[in-house]
């Protein structure tokens, strides 16, 4: 039996998060959650970022009360990274979190 911290909620939603790369370029890329707890998430994408790098990571929903958009922010690092099996697009990686921050999106977190 597997034993976890947190409950994970399984829904996807659209993600975007960048790291620094080789020479301090900026790497960017964009998936879907699979699934997203308290301390961390799980991305599906066909941009996977280095083990351990540190990331930022937006993550969007709808509200549900408002309609508008918001946005789920945190800096995390990857744990793990799963590469695409044959014959499909994308892998995905698993990233923890300092915390979120919820804000609408067009404004920055604090």
């Amino acid at each position: 039996m597997e034993a976890r911290a947190s409950v994970r909620y399984r829904f996807g939603t659209p993600a975007v998060f960048c790291w620094e790369g080789f020479a301090g370029s900026r790497l960017k890329g964009e998936g879907v959650t699979r699934d997203i707890s308290v301390g961390g998430a799980y991305i599906l994408t066909s941009t996977l970022p280095p083990c351990k790098a540190v990331i930022q990571l937006e993550i969007f929903f709808n509200s549900p009360a408002t309609g508008r958009q918001v946005k789920i922010a945190t800096e995390g690092r990857v744990l793990r990274v799963e590469h695409p099996a044959e014959n499909t697009a994308r892998g995905g990686f698993a990233v923890v979190g300092e915390g979120f921050e919820i804000c609408d999106v067009g404004t920055e977190p604090n």
